[in-house]
């Protein structure tokens, strides 16, 4: 059986595939570290980004810059974080590559993934169609491909986290030290910087 990524490199060998995660990230966290280096070992000679948008309202209090600066934390290079108007449709990013060569790939975790469509109004199939092991893609003119991924879990204050949601509300409802010990649960030490971020936006 040929695996995957070869059959990937070999199938798209004459245009850039590119990847695009996005979201609110409203706090990055390990979680979205683990998934964009696993796209990054499953795409290995595609571009990966990120995409997220300047939005702040109650539930995203994050700016975008706020929101690049943890994800650089994280390990992700500045130039692959973009700020985008709607992260779900990031022209921002697709138009920088040739539309007749260059194939497009949207990673969506697994309670993201009906945000888009795959069909239109009449029941045809839509621009997009989800991602498989045995298919050669087409230029991002003609389709787009989205990509199911799962995001870990992982114990914060002993709790499994599925979601950025969850870790807001915990914060606020916590103890100094016990803040202190989120930070170290989400990033794998303690850091001032973020500590700070979030005791001014996490209220």
């Amino acid at each position: 059986m040929i695996a995957f990524n070869q059959f990937f490199t070999e199938q798209t060998r004459d245009g850039k595939v590119v990847v695009i995660f996005p979201g609110r990230f409203q706090p990055a966290h390990k979680g979205h570290a683990g998934l964009y280096d696993s796209l990054k070992q499953e795409f290995p000679n595609s571009d990966v980004y990120i995409a997220t948008s300047e939005k702040v309202d109650e539930k995203s209090p994050l700016t975008f810059e706020e929101r690049k600066f943890i994800l650089q934390k994280l390990g992700i290079p500045g130039e692959r974080i973009v700020k985008v108007k709607s992260p779900y449709v990031a022209k921002e990013i697709s138009e920088r590559y040739n539309q007749d060569k260059d194939s497009l790939v949207y990673a969506l975790s697994d309670k993201d993934a009906s945000r888009i469509s795959y069909t239109k109004k009449d029941g045809t199939p839509g621009y997009f169609q989800k991602l498989n092991n045995v298919q050669q893609l087409l230029p991002m003119k003609d389709k787009g491909y989205v990509k199911v991924a799962t995001v870990n879990p992982f114990k914060v204050l002993g709790k499994t986290i599925t979601g950025a949601t969850q870790i807001r509300d915990m914060y606020k409802h916590v103890s100094e030290s016990e803040r202190r010990q989120i930070i170290i649960d989400l990033y794998g030490k303690f850091d001032q910087d973020i500590y700070n971020l979030f005791n001014k936006k996490l209220k």
